[in-house]
């Protein structure tokens, strides 16, 4: 009898499948943060621009904070929060530029992030990152910016306002994965990963294992490794980082916040679990289960820290969307 409602029928993950996920699309993105610009003083510019109030998004956050003490303690309250913002905001400003000019220059990286301190200007409850890459086009400088309540879209929006890329810190494939089984996936890593352009000094023993461990960092499980390395294309060197996108933290009904009752799951060289969410399409709804793909995600960036590092010249980022291109033939089905 087919399953109606896999949280309430299945207590557990079943131990085993009639079919294996398999690569059926792969669709390609670019994840792009931090807004390109070519030196400590335009970086300056960009953040007095910021502030003018110009830039779509900008005075979110102090609006927000405006109405909400309006309609909790009235118009005095905004009065005076408008008062206290003005009388402090050109300090602020001031102090603003000249520490980031300075930072930036000297050290190559900057940081601040506000908090009631910037009340009167734009920067109310929001985080600025500054850094400076180097690259054989000269150096490049950027700006990101992260607001309470709207995120990245006041940079989204400066960036178009002064008519700046924004620098490509990675550029994926995903590949959808086929449902077995009505409502689970089920993933050989080994079989999926096989024709990846892993490092040639690896054996297969040690390839074996380490794939094993790939998929207990996949599939949850302690003492796994995440699953990312460097390669060569064309000539030049790149980072892989392999992922899942799928929902996490299903579990059987009546169980919540216990690890082992997870459907996800690592199995040797596989990872298992539940293919289907119990939330609506704004996130903020509960439905009853509805099956959805999930996804193996090949993300390629450039090598250089933890997180790689951004791509900030046009080669570069060509570079980069080529590897990725070479990375979803390997994994697009015939």
């Amino acid at each position: 009898m087919k399953i109606q409602n896999p949280q309430k029928e299945c207590k557990e993950t079943p131990k085993k499948f009639r079919g294996e996920s398999k690569i059926i699309r792969v669709e390609k993105e670019d994840y792009r943060s931090g807004i390109i610009l070519d030196s400590p003083e335009e970086f300056v510019n960009a953040l007095i621009a910021y502030n003018s109030g110009s830039i779509e998004g900008s005075k979110a956050t102090e609006d927000n904070l405006m109405t909400s003490a309006v309609e909790d303690h009235g118009p005095l309250a905004g009065g005076l929060i408008a008062m206290v913002g003005v009388m402090k905001g050109e300090g602020v400003m001031e102090e603003l530029k000249k520490d980031a000019l300075s930072k930036l220059k000297k050290d190559g990286f900057f940081r601040k992030d506000f908090d009631y301190d910037g009340l009167g200007t734009n920067f109310f409850k929001t985080s600025i990152k500054g850094d400076k890459i180097k690259t054989y086009q000269g150096d490049k400088y950027i700006l990101e910016l992260c607001a309470a309540y709207v995120g990245d879209e006041p940079e989204k929006s400066l960036a178009e306002t002064l008519g700046k890329q924004r620098a490509l810190i990675r550029s994926s494939a995903k590949g959808r994965l086929n449902i077995v089984d009505d409502w689970w996936f089920n993933v050989n890593l080994e079989n999926l990963l096989k024709n990846l352009p892993v490092p040639t000094d690896w054996n297969k023993r040690n390839y074996k294992i380490t794939i094993r461990d790939w998929a207990k960092y996949l599939g949850g499980s302690s003492g796994g490794k995440k699953p990312k390395f460097e390669f060569k294309h064309k000539n030049k060197r790149f980072l892989l980082e392999v992922g899942l996108d799928s929902n996490r933290y299903l579990r059987p009904k009546g169980f919540k916040f216990d690890n082992d009752k997870d459907y996800l799951q690592a199995r040797d060289n596989s990872i298992v679990g539940g293919a289907w969410t119990i939330w609506d399409e704004t996130g903020n709804n509960k439905i009853e289960p509805k099956a959805t793909n999930p996804s193996i995600i090949f993300s390629v960036s450039l090598p250089g820290g933890y997180f790689g590092t951004p791509a900030v010249i046009s080669p570069h980022m060509k570079s980069l969307q080529n590897a990725r291109d070479y990375i979803a033939e390997i994994i697009t089905p015939n």
